[in-house]
């Protein structure tokens, strides 16, 4: 039903995970989680729905976003473009990048000394980093400045 169009995506997804989902693919430019052989859904008895499960994200990496942002197209349905506005403007508020870096610096730190010699710091920016995403994905910041308060 979905891939022919006869039903909304809402009628096939949880509409706020896959909105919180969508936001999350576009913000850290993980589009490789995207492309249909790695997508990956769980199905939600208790509603009938499916959940997207993050599969082979490769985030950040220019490589597998050649273009600024994904298309939403197939996921044009207000219900999950609700959530993804609303997810959109959470997570590129200032505070929720200072709590995710404060909660992850230490692995973050960990990880990079381990990997850096045998990828480079370019290869390795913090993902709090915000000058990596605007040179990665800039339409996303004009997009969240859009939106009004949540």
């Amino acid at each position: 039903g979905f891939q022919a169009r006869l039903l909304v995506p809402s009628e096939v997804f949880d509409a706020e995970i896959m909105g919180r989902y969508l936001a999350h693919v576009n913000l850290w430019a993980a589009h490789h989680n995207i492309i249909w052989h790695n997508e990956r859904y769980y199905y939600n008895p208790l509603i009938s729905r499916l959940e997207p499960i993050g599969f082979d994200a490769v985030p950040l990496t220019p490589l597998f976003s050649s273009t600024s942002y994904l298309d939403l197209g197939q996921y044009d349905d207000p219900k999950v473009m609700k959530a993804y506005a609303q997810e959109v403007k959470r997570i590129t508020q200032p505070e929720y990048l200072g709590e995710f870096a404060a909660s992850h610096q230490i692995d973050y730190t960990r990880y990079y000394n381990a990997l850096v010699q045998e990828f480079g710091p370019d290869q390795l920016q913090a993902p709090w980093d915000t000058s990596c995403w605007v040179n990665t994905c800039p339409e996303i910041w004009g997009i969240a400045a859009s939106l009004p308060g949540t």
